[in-house]
């Protein structure tokens, strides 16, 4: 087990990350989104923070995970793939800000700085909006609960009417949009399933999980390049997510393209896919490529972790992971971190990020290496190193590699 000294002299503080894009464009419309749905309290410290070849949304500033989590838990319902990481909070890499309280935080990408006066007017808008929905929300609620209770009790068609009727009433939120693509899939109505799943997404653009899903509806539906283009951008968001890998493998392989097949699919058994119908269909069509796939920087780190209360159980879970479990399927089953709903997934950091003993001993393990145990006070972190997802990159290394052959 790693146990972090706690001499470091830089002060780490908690913090919510609410996305993080590879197009600043992105972070600017999360940014502004946030800005019109919470109250100005709230926004203390909201920042677009420039981490890597990342655009991160960050909010709050907070000295203890307890303030941090209670400030979560307040928001959770707007955004709840929102997570808690602790972080430094450097100016230098700040490059939007709501607020003055860090004085060089600006932002050179409008002519103006963000008015106050006019997020003040905003945040009156919605909250006279909010107060005047409270019925309507109540009865909206009443709908949801009921559709998933008929769900419970396998009524699946008078599931998909509560859920409709609760969205006829106001209710705006991906995830009612998730359960009522489900249930249509089960019930036969693909098409409808994907136009459901496409809302959950318009209202979510950074959940990789709701990407995943629609990209398996594509897929089901032989809609192959629009399939690749939502796994492809699940894995930008979060390149652990192993299934994500295993479906862009038999995509390439019912295109044709053989290699990126044999890539994708190595992808998901270095994650931990343990099956072999693809792998014998592809051993019959062609030679396994060797190349590395892996893109490493010896600064970043892109880590997912899995937090739990006692050294036993994390133990245990280490040996699971050894033994074949997805990590990512642990996380979202047992880990008690915020960051559980999107299988452990922290993002990606620099050195500087975190403490230099920590930072050290994962930049010396090799990639999908066995995860360290890590004790803090909020409990035991089962640490793990993964590695950035770039299909760029991995086509440019097997034409590379076709043109030394001849």
């Amino acid at each position: 087990m790693f146990l972090p000294p706690v001499s470091h002299s830089s002060q780490l503080f908690y913090t919510l990350q609410t996305g993080s894009f590879t197009e600043v464009s992105a972070a600017h419309k999360q940014f502004n989104s946030i800005v019109s749905e919470l109250s100005s309290k709230q926004l203390d410290h909201l920042r677009i923070e420039k981490i890597g070849r990342f655009y991160c949304v960050r909010l709050g500033k907070f000295e203890s995970y307890s303030a941090a989590k209670k400030f979560h838990n307040s928001i959770e319902t707007w955004n709840s793939k929102s997570i808690i990481i602790d972080a430094y909070i450097r100016d230098q890499r700040i490059i939007k800000v709501y607020k003055a309280s860090l004085p060089s935080g600006k932002d050179p990408f409008e002519e103006k700085p963000h008015s106050s006066a006019a997020a003040e007017k905003i945040n009156s808008a919605v909250t006279e909006m909010t107060e005047d929905k409270t019925e309507t929300e109540i009865s909206t609620l009443s709908h949801e609960r009921k559709g998933d209770k008929y769900v419970a009790a396998e009524s699946f068609l008078l599931a998909v009417e509560e859920y409709r009727q609760a969205i006829n009433q106001g209710i705006n939120h991906p995830n009612l949009y998730r359960k009522l693509s489900s249930i249509l899939y089960k019930t036969g109505f693909v098409d409808e399933a994907i136009v459901e799943m496409e809302k959950a997404v318009s209202l979510l653009p950074c959940a990789d999980i709701l990407r995943l899903e629609l990209g398996v509806l594509y897929f089901a539906t032989d809609r192959l390049e629009k399939a690749k283009e939502q796994f492809s951008v699940a894995l930008k968001n979060n390149p652990g997510l192993t299934r994500s890998y295993y479906y862009l493998g038999e995509i390439f392989l019912s295109t044709g393209d053989y290699d990126m097949a044999w890539l994708c699919v190595n992808l998901a058994r270095r994650y931990g896919y343990r099956g072999q119908y693809i792998i014998q269909k592809l051993s019959i069509l062609s030679k396994e490529p060797d190349i590395d796939p892996w893109i490493v920087n010896k600064e970043d780190l892109y880590i997912r972790q899995i937090l739990v209360n006692n050294y036993k159980k994390a133990e245990n879970i280490v040996d699971r992971i050894s033994g074949g479990e997805l990590f990512e399927d642990i996380a979202f089953k047992e880990s008690l971190g915020p960051n559980a709903n999107v299988g452990g997934f922290m993002g990606e950091f620099e050195f500087s990020d975190m403490h230099p003993e920590l930072a050290s001993e994962l930049l010396e393990r090799e990639v999908l290496s066995d995860p360290i145990i890590v004790e803090t006070e909020q409990g035991f972190h089962i640490i793990q190193r993964i590695a950035p997802f770039d299909l760029d990159y991995w086509e440019k290394l097997l034409t590379d590699s076709d043109r030394l052959k001849k």
